[in-house]
Order: C-alpha cells, then sequence, then structure tokens
C-alpha cells in the first residue's frame, strides 16, 4: 500500500491506497482507534457488494458493528434523510466512545461525515471511498454536508476523518457512468496544480478508462497528495483551498437545475470546468491553445448527459446561491495557465451567459476550438 498524510496538527490523519486491502482495515482500526462499536453507513448498491466482507472481518478482528443503509444516488443528501440516520443512530444507543465508518460513494462521505459532526457533538469516522470520484476528491479534506432544494452542498461542516482507506479493487464494481464522473475530478487536479499530471492524464486516458489497476493506484495517489497539499495550507477555504472549486460554480447550478437528478457530479463539474475554462479565454487570463487543451483532455470523458434543456435563467438563478459567492458576488477559480489558478469575481452576466452557451453548443465536440 502508498501511504500520505494530510498534515493538520492535532487533526492529521493518514490516507492509504492499495488494491485488495478492504478486509485489512480492521487491524488498521484497532492500530488508531480505541472503539469497538462501530456504524456502518453505506447506501444499498455498495452494501450488498461489499458490506457483508467488512462486517465479517470487523466481526473476526472483535468489532461490532450496526448498519445504516440509505438508498443510492444524490437524493440521500438530504434533510430528510439526515434527519432518519440522526434518529437510527439515537435508537441504536450510539454514544461518543462510536465511531462512524462511511462505506461509499461521495454521497455517503458527505452524510456520514456530517452525521459523525453532528451527532452529540462529534464522533470519529472513517472513510471507505468505492467510488473513484470519492477516493481522488471527496474523502479527503473534512468537507462534510448535505443539499438543499435551492442549493447544493448548502448546509454541512468541516470535520476531518480518522483515516481515509482507499482500495483500488473496489472500482472494478463500477458503473461506467460512474468512472466517468469520477474521472472528470481526477483530471481537475491537473488543471488547477500539476502540469507534469495534468500530462500524466493525456497520456493514460484510456486507461483510466479502462480502470487498469497500475494506473488507477498512481492516479488516485497524485490527486490525493495534491489535495493533501492544497487542504493543509487553508483546511477551511479562505484561501488557496479556492481552487478546488474549478468547475463547481457552474456544475454545482447544473445539479441544482435538475434537482439533484439525471446528472453525476462529475459530468456537471466536467461541463463547468469547460465552460469556466472558456470564461477564462474571454477575459484574456488563459491562451487558447492552452483551452484547446483542456477541452481536448476533456472530450475523452464520453458524457452521458445532455443539458439542453436547461434555461440559463434557471442555471443563473441557482448560482446566485452559490456558498462561494461573496457579498452576493460570483467567485471563480478560473485557470490562467495549465497548473496555476486564479479567483476572479464575474459581475458580467453575459460573459456567464456566453460560457454557458458554449457549453450548450459545444460541449465535449473535439474539434472546435475558441479565440
Amino acid at each position: 500500500m502508498k501511504t500520505l498524510k494530510v498534515e493538520l496538527a492535532d487533526r492529521s490523519y493518514p490516507i492509504y491506497v492499495g488494491s485488495g486491502n478492504l478486509a485489512k482495515l480492521p487491524e488498521m482500526l484497532k492500530l488508531f482507534l480505541s472503539a469497538r462499536r462501530y456504524i456502518l453507513l453505506s447506501d444499498k448498491n455498495v452494501f450488498v457488494l461489499y458490506g457483508a466482507q467488512l462486517i465479517d472481518s470487523c466481526e473476526e478482528a472483535g468489532l461490532h458493528l450496526q448498519q445504516i443503509i440509505v438508498p443510492a444516488g444524490e437524493k440521500s443528501k438530504s434533510i430528510e434523510r439526515f434527519t432518519e440516520v440522526m434518529t437510527k443512530m439515537l435508537k441504536l444507543g450510539v454514544s461518543r466512545d462510536w465511531v462512524v465508518l462511511a462505506l461509499g460513494g461521495g454521497v455517503v462521505g458527505d452524510l456520514a461525515g456530517f452525521a459523525a459532526a453532528s451527532f452529540m457533538r462529534g464522533l470519529p469516522f472513517v472513510q471507505i471511498p468505492t467510488s473513484l470520484l470519492a477516493q481522488v476528491d471527496s474523502s479527503v479534506g473534512g468537507k462534510t454536508g448535505i443539499n438543499h432544494p435551492l442549493c447544493k452542498n448548502a448546509i454541512g461542516a468541516f470535520y476531518q476523518p480518522k483515516l481515509v482507506w482507499i482500495d483500488i479493487a473496489l472500482l472494478k464494481s463500477l458503473p461506467k457512468l460512474e468512472v466517468i464522473s469520477g474521472l472528470a475530478e481526477v483530471v481537475k487536479y491537473g488543471i488547477i496544480y500539476s502540469r507534469d499530471f495534468f500530462h500524466f492524464c493525456e497520456t493514460n486516458i484510456e486507461q483510466m478508462l479502462a480502470l487498469d489497476s497500475d494506473i488507477c493506484t498512481a492516479a488516485v495517489y497524485q490527486c490525493c497528495a495534491i489535495k493533501a497539499k492544497i487542504v493543509a495550507q487553508d483546511e477551511r477555504e479562505s484561501g488557496v483551498r479556492a481552487i478546488l472549486n474549478f468547475g463547481h460554480t457552474i456544475g454545482h447550478a447544473i445539479e441544482t437545475v435538475f434537482g439533484y437528478r439525471r446528472i453525476k457530479h462529475g459530468e456537471a463539474v466536467l461541463l463547468g470546468m469547460l465552460a469556466e475554462a472558456f470564461m477564462a479565454v474571454q477575459l484574456e487570463l488563459l491562451n487558447p491553445k492552452e483551452f484547446d487543451r483542456i477541452r481536448q483532455l476533456l472530450a475523452q470523458i464520453p458524457l452521458q448527459t445532455s443539458i439542453a434543456e436547461i434555461s440559463f435563467a434557471d442555471l443563473f438563478t441557482a448560482m446566485k446561491h452559490d456558498k462561494k459567492a461573496l457579498d452576493n458576488r460570483l467567485r471563480f477559480a478560473l485557470p490562467k495557465t495549465i497548473g496555476e489558478m486564479i479567483i476572479v469575481i464575474v459581475e458580467k452576466e453575459n460573459l456567464i451567459a456566453d460560457a454557458f452557451e458554449f457549453i450548450q453548443q459545444n460541449g465535449w465536440q473535439r474539434h472546435k476550438s475558441v479565440r
């Protein structure tokens, strides 16, 4: 296994990246945590695949698990589902000497993390991400939360896990759409932070789509390493961490307009990155040739969802609720070049409208250039 650490003083924690290592987690839990009682929070799809294996290995290690299973999908990141989880934890007699295990993708990790942060003012929790998107992004950094009908991730807390346990082998069970969704976040790390990693993605995108174990292990590790560096500098997004939001201002609005249905988070972020890179060109921040490299790489990720029926008026209404806005002004993380970002306040509605029109008309076409 590969290991790295998120350096946050007394809240520091390790990230383990391996393949076929899920059954080894209980022994690591015994080393890191004194608890013997755990809540396993998972969704129905993931629990069917891996729940019994984890429960059996924990029981063999002398750890007792109670489970809370939620429906799969973004709709489980809701106030109603959060309340149900709190109620079940109370009925199970959970106390402060328990630990929450989040077995699933980003939805489960965000919901479980917020539940852990909230219940009795804080229980330890462990991230066990099973999707590519969760492994490279949402399981690291301590952002937890749920959605509101008006805004994605509007309710939540910064709450760091005790450790992150990544098993690359679990990706083999992912539907193709989940792989596509995760790849958008993988590519994001190259755009925002590392030209070398961007080149790695250009070279290995097909292998990542095919879930080549060695390539995926290298990609997941590198994404986690980049995010760990950023979070260590800015845990609560008051500075450099804002660059992680590239593609998310428009992407989150797309998800909101769709009612958190029909489009995966990574797909929405991919379209958001394309639109926001287009904005960077129009603002003369990004060279058109650099834009073409970004667009051509994103074009190799085969989106499955159309946004043709979304109106800009609805999109812009959703964007006004974006939690990253300051003084009701929209903030965007925009690329100056591949590997370097700048935070920009954009007040020109027509610029955002032009970018949205661009992704509606061109989206992921391979050979369309912008000047």
